[in-house]
């Protein structure tokens, strides 16, 4: 399989796994969809590049990398978004663990 198509298929699902996550609790399509969208733009290349080239799909490297995401995106929540403290952590727990958990099963 082509290494874009991999790369683009992975994006895509992610961002469309944590659009459900997000929308099921702010319930604002457009606002959910913006913010799966953004904070997977900037986190998501990233980790999908270390996990492909990097670290060959090391587990404790995973579990390492998705700490790292659930925190940026959680500040990111916090400071761009404008979330409580307590409301970006969790969106940002809730998020990477499904989205991880699909990942991992796929």
């Amino acid at each position: 399989m082509n290494i874009l198509f991999q790369f683009l298929l992975a994006f895509s699902l992610t961002v469309l796994i944590e659009f459900v996550v997000v929308l099921v609790f702010l319930k604002k399509p457009f606002d959910s969809l913006k913010t799966s969208f953004v904070l997977n733009s900037l986190t998501h290349p990233i980790f999908w590049f270390l996990m492909k080239f990097a670290f060959s799909y090391n587990f404790w490297m995973f579990l390492f990398l998705e700490l790292i995401v659930f925190l940026i995106e959680g500040v990111l929540l916090l400071k761009v978004f404008k979330f409580d403290l307590k409301k970006a952590f969790v969106f940002s727990f809730v998020m990477n663990f499904i989205s991880a958990l699909f990942g991992v099963i796929l």
